[in-house]
């Protein structure tokens, strides 16, 4: 079902998705992308830690078209925030990362009587939004925030998928599996390709665990829409 389930999500990006070039982003290690359809227009993907508690960490990638400036665009979302009285947003300032600046922003909230805090990272370039937002129970703020943190420092926005491999024969061995799979899949109907895609995804899941699990999400969202053209 798992499996299923993110194929579906890769659908529906590739019906949201129109930049050029991928948004990319490590999320924390051996936390699960969430069931999409609890998705709200703009979201590309949501990864929650694996526990059983019902509040759990979680961070999340959005996209938004915008005419508006990096500096514009935060001042309008900490309006949109604060028209709820019970949330206080402040902007931080910028933050590093790559070779691009991004604004940082904390959001404090109480919801059932329990206080949250949220770290929003936005980027604004080329007329989109990108916003990354991580999430956590007050009391967790200490383990948690260095973890979002890096998930935020990890942001990109790349043209080669593969080059996020940093091994060049671990590249070069995906490079030469994934054109085989798009061979197989040009030839396949509608059962076989899921069942391919299926096989392939856990092949990512086996050897390229570093690049994190929306990086299998890319990569085989980029397979479908190659068949696709």
């Amino acid at each position: 079902m798992k499996r299923l389930l993110l194929l579906l999500i890769i659908f529906l990006s590739i019906k949201l998705s129109g930049e050029e070039k991928k948004p990319f982003f490590i999320p924390p290690k051996d936390w699960a992308l969430l069931d999409p359809s609890s998705y709200s227009q703009y979201i590309k993907a949501i990864f929650v830690k694996k526990d059983k508690s019902i509040f759990r960490p979680n961070i999340n990638l959005s996209i938004q078209e915008t005419d508006l400036s990096l500096d514009e665009y935060t001042n309008e979302a900490k309006r949109a925030h604060e028209k709820d009285p019970s949330i206080t947003y402040t902007i931080l300032g910028k933050i590093d990362f790559k070779e691009d600046k991004a604004s940082l922003s904390e959001v404090s909230v109480t919801l059932n009587s329990i206080d949250f805090k949220i770290l929003q990272f936005i980027l604004v370039k080329n007329k989109n939004a990108y916003i990354i937002t991580g999430a956590c129970k007050k009391g967790e703020i200490t383990e948690y925030y260095p973890i979002i943190i890096n998930s935020f420092k990890s942001f990109e926005l790349i043209e080669d998928l593969f080059s996020k491999v940093s091994s060049e024969s671990k590249k070069n061995a995906l490079v030469k599996k994934y054109s085989s799979l798009i061979a197989i899949l040009k030839k396949s109907n509608d059962k076989q390709i899921k069942k391919n895609l299926v096989s392939f995804e856990k092949y990512l899941d086996k050897n390229y665990q570093n690049e994190g699990k929306y990086f299998s999400m890319l990569l085989l969202e980029k397979a479908l829409k190659e068949i696709k053209d």
